[in-house]
């Protein structure tokens, strides 16, 4: 059972269900907010606590920076485990894998992953066959 809900069967309709909310930002433009994030929004059609890819952790991220767009570094420093000291003594192809992988998976998802997969591909001198989007 979640303490801060709130169930009152004699309420004004349709407020029976609950939470108390604290806004902590007020017209923030989608752009802002990273393709992982917007996906994340949209899978719900009511008020929620949001906690797959960070989001806690990038919205606190957002706010402390004026609500601008998440940025490339942002998002590579947020998952890279190495500190810029460490980073030196590391493999550099390793530490490129630990900064890419990261900013790919926050970055694409579902079809946009697709796509970008077919890209590559092509890139590479490959034949490819994209299937028509689906569910």
């Amino acid at each position: 059972m979640v303490e801060d809900y709130h169930a009152e069967l004699q309420g004004p309709k349709p407020s029976f269900h609950w939470r108390p909310v604290k806004w902590i930002g007020v017209s923030v433009p989608r752009a802002s907010f990273g393709k992982d994030l917007l996906y994340t929004f949209g899978a719900f059609l009511t008020i929620c606590r949001v906690q797959r890819n960070n989001a806690e952790q990038c919205i606190g991220a957002m706010r402390a920076n004026g609500w601008k767009p998440e940025s490339i570094t942002a998002v590579t420093k947020a998952h890279s485990p190495m500190t810029n000291e460490a980073a030196g003594d590391s493999d550099p192809e390793e530490l490129a894998h630990d900064q890419i992988a990261p900013l790919i998976a926050s970055r694409f998802k579902g079809h946009g992953l697709i796509r970008l997969v077919e890209a590559i591909l092509k890139a590479q001198g490959y034949i490819t066959y994209q299937n028509p989007e689906g569910g």
